[in-house]
Parts: structure tokens; C-alpha cells; sequence
């Protein structure tokens, strides 16, 4: 889809309360600055730089080759996210360093080449002859609620183009081994 990303946020160094900056829209191209008298925090004047992106809707799979995707709050453990090859995408072709998961945007667990897919993040989790990533996230940094129904992952090609992709989960906040 087409949404606004907010990029940078600026707060005058110097501002004070009353100042006038931070008080317009300006629009070029894909950009706006948004601006506000305060930075929501205090008498501040900001500014807020957007970018107006169109993602590639890419499938993603929680918990890959499970059947529920369960995600226990309280586990201090990891979650598997495959990103699903197709004929529009592939995978080989994600920019690692962008990928982000979860409203905190958590960057994948490293593996030991933080740049480069490793064969055992390759496989075909779906069942359709199609190469899929899979990367690891630590649950802890994702930024999950209770009661939370779907997570989604983003990132950019190695060519810039950006992706995005959502599952359907449940959280919850268990001791059960299962989760």
C-alpha cells in the first residue's frame, strides 16, 4: 500500500515557547514537513519530515509451518518470520539490514554475516517450490500488546524498493512450553 512514513523529526535547538516555527505544510514530490508549534512533550516548536512510500505487499508467515501463531509475551525467547518467495520477490534480494518486525520495528536476530542471506536462512516453509527467508526476532523486542491480532514486517529490496508484509497472531502471556 501507499502510506506516509515519517523519516525525521527536527526541534529547533534554540526554540522556545511562542516560537512560530514548525508552523506550516510544505509538500515536494514525495516529501512533507509537517510542522507544529510543539513537539507534543513541551512548548518546543518541531518539525516532522515525511516520505511518501509505496510498499510491495509481500506473504509472510509467523511462526512458520505452524498451525496457530501463538506469541507468549512472557517467553524470553525468539519468534521465526519467513518471508514468502514468489514470482514477484526474491527473497535473495532483501536488503538485511532494513528488516524491521513488530510496532518497535526489531531488527532480526544477527547471523554471523549480518549482510548476507545464509543458505540455512532459505528454505521453502510453504510448500510451493519457492525459496522463502526466515529470520529469527527476539520476542521481547518486538513491541506486541496482549490482545494484539496481526504483526507485520518491513523492509527494502536491495534496490531501494520497499515491502511490507503482515500474519495473523495471538498473543499471550503463558508458561506453556507449546507457545
Amino acid at each position: 500500500g501507499t502510506r506516509w512514513v515519517e523519516t525525521q523529526n527536527l526541534i529547533a535547538s534554540d526554540g522556545e515557547a511562542g516560537d512560530e516555527f514548525g508552523g506550516s505544510l510544505a509538500l515536494a514530490g514525495s516529501m512533507a514537513v509537517s510542522g507544529a508549534t510543539n513537539d507534543g512533550f513541551s512548548d518546543i516548536p518541531a518539525a516532522y519530515v515525511y516520505e511518501l512510500v509505496t510498499d510491495e505487499l509481500v506473504e509472510v508467515d509467523v511462526k512458520p509451518r505452524r498451525a496457530t501463531n501463538r506469541i507468549d509475551l512472557a517467553a524470553r525467547g525468539v519468534v521465526r518470520v519467513a518471508i514468502c518467495g514468489s514470482d514477484e520477490l526474491d527473497v535473495s534480494e532483501i536488503d538485511l539490514s532494513t528488516l524491521q518486525f513488530g510496532p518497535n520495528g526489531a531488527p532480526p536476530l544477527p547471523n554471523s554475516d549480518r549482510k548476507r542471506i545464509l543458505d540455512r536462512d532459505l528454505l521453502d516453509v510453504d510448500g510451493d517450490a519457492r525459496t522463502d527467508l526466515v529470520r529469527r526476532f527476539r520476542i521481547s523486542a518486538l513491541g506486541l500488546e496482549l490482545g494484539d491480532t496481526e504483526a507485520c514486517i518491513r523492509g527494502r529490496l536491495l534496490d531501494g524498493t520497499a515491502f511490507d508484509g503482515c500474519d495473523r497472531i495471538q498473543t499471550v502471556i503463558s508458561s506453556d512450553p507449546r507457545d
